[in-house]
C-alpha cells in the first residue's frame, strides 16, 4: 500500500546515513569513500526530510487510519536493514566498526 511504502522509504532514507557512517571506516584507505561521505550529509539533511513530508502527505490523503500501515512499512524497512549485517556476521564475518 502507499502508506506502507511511505513508511518504508522514510525509514530507509533515515537509516542510510547511519549505516554509511558505520560502513565508511571499513573502506577508508582501500576505496574511494566519497559516495559514503556525500550521502551521510545529503540523506541526513534532505532525503529523510522529503520522506517525512511524504508521510505527512500520505496521512493527509488517507487519514489517520493509515498510520498503522505506515508503521508496518517502517518495521519492514528496519527488519530488512538488519538482514545484511546479520547474514555477514552469520557467515563468520566480524563487524568492522565497534558498536
Amino acid at each position: 500500500s502507499e502508506p506502507a511504502l511511505a513508511g518504508w522509504l522514510l525509514t530507509a532514507e533515515t537509516l542510510v546515513p547511519e549505516m554509511f557512517a558505520v560502513m565508511k571506516p571499513c573502506f577508508d584507505g582501500i576505496a574511494d569513500t566519497t559516495y559514503f561521505t556525500h550521502h551521510i550529509a545529503v540523506d541526513s539533511d534532505e532525503h529523510a526530510a522529503w520522506m517525512a513530508e511524504a508521510v505527512d502527505d500520505v496521512v493527509a490523503l488517507y487519514g489517520p487510519a493509515c498510520v498503522p500501515l505506515v508503521l508496518e512499512g517502517m518495521a519492514d524497512a528496519w527488519a530488512e536493514t538488519l538482514e545484511d549485517p546479520d547474514a555477514l556476521v552469520g557467515r563468520g564475518g566480524q563487524p568492522c566498526a565497534s558498536p
